[in-house]
Parts: structure tokens; sequence; C-alpha cells
């Protein structure tokens, strides 16, 4: 689509408020209840802009995102006063919105309550993805609003650019970590420190904590055993035309208890089948080749935890000259790291939070067991 026909489609679709309004829910698992929904906007169906990507880039492009958003504000508006919601209402806000010489803050108020929203119904989500040019006026106008009785989330914590300087300046009552680092969180260590991090900072500076993007089971129950309560995502509820959501993966075997630290360390892992310590490093490297996101394997003889065979030390051995040939056939025991930390299955997360704060944490994730 040229710009001039993607500007006639997109003033086409503002000024005949073709705008439709999705819910998404954002559910409490402790409380098994729905907290909220997140509206999103959409172009009509049958249109080039029709997808939320398309539509914003099109506003973007053509100079027209503050018409845009308040086409949006006023659709969503509308349609959660159709179906009476009464819980929690999450809006994307630009910060091009938000700025005095953009849209004075009185425009601001009426244009979010409209259609008999309350102000503490409101949670107007800033996302870290756009730059501010003046973080101190932009700050002034979120602590204005919150006066008033807005409450405010940052959205994609750890995609953008102010990172935890604009948490500390605006104070949010909700952080939302971006799908990124919860897709897979079941599986991948690093991303699991990281969102236990930012636990950590949701507790000390006293703001709720919501996952996004949960698309599995696994990741569920990770993140409750983990004591995030607020989930986001496909598994509890796609983007509907009405507001609804699916709470069926909420089962009772599920750990709900307020206790971030109820579930033992069985959740953090994955298992892999144990090597013999008479076991060939030849052998070994074609398992460690076979399985790409495998980068180490437990040692263990008679049900005994020995240690960790490293890929990387492997490869490193190999790698010398003549070195797989006269090494290949030596026996997995010669390149075990024996200093692994091992812990049982259903040891506390606390105890195994605080064994990797008391050692060198780069370290620790290349020697668990």
């Amino acid at each position: 689509m040229t710009l001039n026909g993607q500007t006639q489609e997109l003033q086409r679709i503002i000024d005949q408020q073709l705008i439709s309004t999705l819910f998404q829910p954002i559910v409490d698992c402790q409380e098994k209840s729905v907290l909220g929904y997140e509206v999103l906007s959409r172009g009509p169906s049958d249109s080039p802009l029709h997808a939320a990507p398309a539509l914003f880039q099109a506003g973007e492009q053509c100079d027209q995102v503050i018409s845009l958003e308040r086409a949006c504000l006023k659709q969503a508006g509308h349609t959660c006063n159709r179906y009476g919601v009464s819980r929690l209402v999450f809006v994307n806000v630009s910060p091009e919105l938000l700025l005095p010489n953009s849209f004075p803050e009185d425009s601001l108020h009426a244009l979010l309550t409209m259609n008999d929203l309350k102000p503490d119904q409101i949670v107007i989500e800033l996302s870290e993805r756009y730059p501010v040019d003046d973080s101190a006026v932009l700050k002034a106008r979120l602590i204005a609003l919150k006066k008033r009785g807005f409450r405010v989330a940052i959205d994609d914590l750890g995609t953008g650019y102010s990172g935890l300087k604009r948490w500390s300046e605006i104070q949010p009552d909700f952080v939302k970590i971006d799908r990124h680092f919860i897709r897979d969180v079941d599986r991948d260590l690093v991303k699991k420190e990281f969102v236990r991090s930012v636990i950590n900072l949701c507790e000390r500076l006293g703001c709720r904590l919501i996952a996004e993007g949960v698309e599995t089971l696994a990741e569920l129950t990770l993140l409750r055993s983990m004591g995030i309560h607020l989930i986001q995502g496909f598994l509890l509820g796609r983007p509907n035309p009405f507001p609804a959501a699916d709470l069926s993966a909420l089962g009772d075997s599920i750990p709900v208890s307020g206790d971030p630290i109820a579930a033992g360390a069985g959740y953090l892992g994955r298992y892999i089948a144990p090597l013999s310590p008479n076991t060939s490093l030849g052998h070994a490297w074609q398992i460690l080749q076979s399985s790409p996101s495998i980068f180490a394997l437990p040692v263990v003889e008679n049900d005994r935890p020995l240690g960790l065979l490293h890929k990387w030390r492997v490869m490193e051995v190999f790698s010398s000259t003549y070195g797989r040939s006269l090494n290949e056939a030596k026996p997995v025991d010669s390149l075990t790291a024996r200093d692994a930390l091992v812990v049982e299955h259903d040891e506390p997360l606390e105890g195994v939070s605080q064994s990797l704060l008391e050692d060198d944490l780069y370290y620790l994730k290349q020697n668990l067991l």
C-alpha cells in the first residue's frame, strides 16, 4: 500500500469509527478470578490495516498517532460500557498522548473516563518500547494522573529504553514482564533468574507483577511456584470481542500458595538422562551434539550424583590438535566437574535461591545438578 493509500485508509477508519475493541483477561491465579482486561484495538477485518502493528505503524507514518489513539480509547470505553465491564481496564497509551503539548490533562481525563469508566478502574499502560525525549515532563503527567485516581503500569519490561530508571521515577502500580522472558521460562535458567530479580524488586517497591505471554501449563506452573499470581496469555484467554477468560488451567494440583517458595526445586529443572562415569567422551559428545539445548550432562553412579560434564569442556579438549582421537575413548569421569551445586528435587526454592546468591551467579549457572 502506498503512503497516500495508507493515509486515506487510516482516515476512513478514524472518521467512520471503524476501530474494534478486543479484551484479553489478566487473571489472578491465587484468587482464581479475573483481575481485569487489557483492551486491544484492531482495524476492520477486510482492511490492510486490520492488524494492530499495521494500524499503529500507519498512525506513526501518517502523523496521526493522537487521532488514532483517541479513536481507539473512545471505542474501548464504549465497548466496556456495552458489556458492563466492572473489572480493571488496562489501556495502552503512547508517551506522545501523555505529553501536555499534545493533550491537556483535563482532556485526557475526560477521554479516559468517558462512558462511565472511573479513574480507579483504569490502568494506563506505558510501553518501554518507545523512547521519551522529556522524561521529567512525562513523570509529572503520570504523577498528576495517579493523584486523580488512575493507576499506571509499565508494559514490556526488559525491552525498552529507560528500564529501571522509569520504574523508580513513576512508581507504577503494575509491572508487566515482556513475553520474551516468559516464553520457555521453565527451561531457561537465565530467564528464570531475570524473572526472579524482577519479583524481588516488585516486593521491595510495592508494585504488582504481571507475566505476559503465558502459553503453556509448564510456564504457568513455574511462574506460580515462584510467586507470580497475575497472568496474561493465550493459556488463560485469547483476545476476544467480549470479556471472557478460561480458568480451566488453574487446577488444584498447581501450587497457588501466597508463599513464592512453597514449591520444590523440581519446578526449576528438566530431566536429562544421566551418564555413568565410565561412559566414553565420544558417546557423550554424540548426545551433546544431537541436543543443542543441552549444555551439560549429569554424571551419576549408583544413584549418587558425581558432577556435570560440560559441553564447553569437551569442545575445548576435542578442538585441540589430535584432541578428539586422543580423548574420545576416555571415560567422562576424566572431565567431570565435581563442584556442581546438588539439590534435592523437593528442596524449597528459598534454599536453592539462597545457595545461588551465596556464590558467583555466572559460575553456578553452569554447575547446578
